[in-house]
């Protein structure tokens, strides 16, 4: 019986051969490169006339500005048609992947691509050096930059620098001041204050000689963080006040 139906199955097989039917992997390599061709035809038309549909929904997307007036990105394009209530193709939302690849698609102007990473980097770090007070979006607006730069790309590296410049300031660690625009102050008031621990709020911001505008306040606060830092006052005697830590206040 088993030789019986291993003959019969060989027969079926060769009968299904004579009228193309065998599997596709016994099939010739020139029939199954003209099937892939024809499929990949077939996927590409499906996809122009997706994107043929949705051509006035990406061209409006694309032909708004961002916060800087510089031309819209594929997120914020996709952001935009999000907005709206309009769905993908495949109804779900839209984003910056299906944006870039049904405007290439269609032949659309595209948005610049980013500034590389690396002149990016360089160009943060010279105008730290010169503007350590700068914000995310002052960096980004002085920066002039003909293509996008990305405000998380900025922060990144503008907390990059500011990581670096508060290495070496063992008050930095021991207080634990916040990593923001006043980070270099800070440093430098504290630099200033160990060197001259009896300079006044007004003869710091002399000796600083910069173009941060430091308030006396300000620099009276810090000056009273680095004095508890050195000292080491426990917190009964930072409960009593400023007479535990200094002979000219709080005196009754």
């Amino acid at each position: 019986m088993i030789s019986e139906r291993t003959k019969a199955g060989i027969a079926r097989s060769k009968n299904r051969d004579k009228f193309g039917l065998r599997h596709p992997r016994m099939r010739s390599k020139a029939f199954r490169r003209r099937f892939r061709m024809l499929a990949n035809a077939a996927l590409s038309k499906a996809a122009m006339e997706r994107a043929q549909a949705y051509r006035m929904h990406i061209e409006w997307a694309l032909r708004h500005q961002d916060r800087f007036g510089r031309p819209v990105s594929c997120r914020g394009a996709a952001e935009k048609l999000n907005s709206l209530g309009i769905s993908s193709p495949l109804g779900g939302r839209w984003n910056s992947v299906n944006i870039n690849s049904m405007a290439s698609r269609l032949g659309l102007p595209m948005p610049p691509v980013f500034m590389p990473l690396s002149e990016l980097r360089d160009r943060v770090r010279q105008l730290f050096k010169m503007h350590p007070e700068f914000t995310v979006r002052q960096v980004i607006a002085t920066l002039r930059a003909t293509r996008p730069v990305g405000e998380i790309r900025v922060l990144r590296l503008l907390r990059d620098c500011r990581i670096a410049a508060a290495k070496d300031s063992p008050e930095q660690k021991k207080i634990g001041w916040p990593l923001d625009r006043n980070t270099v102050l800070r440093i430098r008031i504290n630099s200033i204050w160990r060197q001259h621990p009896d300079f006044t709020a007004k003869q710091v911001i002399r000796k600083l000689q910069s173009q941060e505008t430091a308030t006396i306040p300000y620099v009276q606060k810090i000056m009273r963080e680095c004095h508890r830092a050195t000292t080491g006052l426990r917190a009964e005697q930072r409960r009593i006040g400023r007479r535990s830590y200094s002979p000219h206040r709080g005196r009754s």
